[in-house]
């Protein structure tokens, strides 16, 4: 079979695949792998912050204060700890595919003296939830997150999910914020 033979049959498989629309779904399908990995981005870039210090945290807090409602947890870390870093993956991967509920900020413990001596914090990774600027649930550790209690790397992604949006839970659809 010569090139042009080849070529021939490409352009009429081509031409078929165009007549009942296998390549309309597939150039859908692209598009939306596209969308939703751009829109993991925008999650990324807009609800994951780690702070260098206390100030630009409490700034960021007091900067959105003001919004109707500003749900967000603060994660108090120490950058050495695996713990927390497995954590910090974990978040990160949690708000790549949320649907916008929450932010998350993460801050070293000891970048933050303040906060941690207010919040009695003596146990590292705390992540702490708040919606509209009240504490709303604390969790201290990793218990209850991890699938085998021993090994960090077990941190499972479905009770970590579960746990955050117990924080925030979806509203419904029917009801309305004007309801008294």
């Amino acid at each position: 079979m010569s090139d042009s033979d080849n070529d021939e049959l490409f352009e009429q498989l081509e031409a078929e695949l165009e007549q009942n629309g296998t390549f309309d779904y597939y150039r859908e399908k692209q598009i939306l792998q596209i969308q939703n990995s751009i829109q993991q981005r925008e999650n990324l870039n807009k609800r994951f912050t780690m702070f260098s210090n206390e100030k630009e945290l409490l700034d960021t807090i007091s900067q959105n204060k003001n919004k109707r409602q500003y749900n967000y947890i603060v994660v108090f870390i120490n950058e050495t700890f695996t713990t927390c870093q497995v954590l910090v993956e974990k978040l990160k991967d949690l708000v790549q595919s949320s649907d916008g509920r929450y932010s998350v900020y993460v801050i070293q413990a000891t970048k933050s003296p303040f906060l941690v001596s207010k919040l009695d914090i003596k146990i590292l990774p705390t992540i702490v939830a708040y919606s509209s600027g009240y504490n709303i649930g604390t969790h201290v550790g990793l218990p209850g997150l991890l699938a085998d209690p021993a090994d960090v790397y077990t941190l499972d992604n479905f009770k970590l999910r579960r746990l955050i949006e117990s924080y925030f839970p979806k509203k419904n659809e029917d009801s309305s914020d004007d309801e008294v």
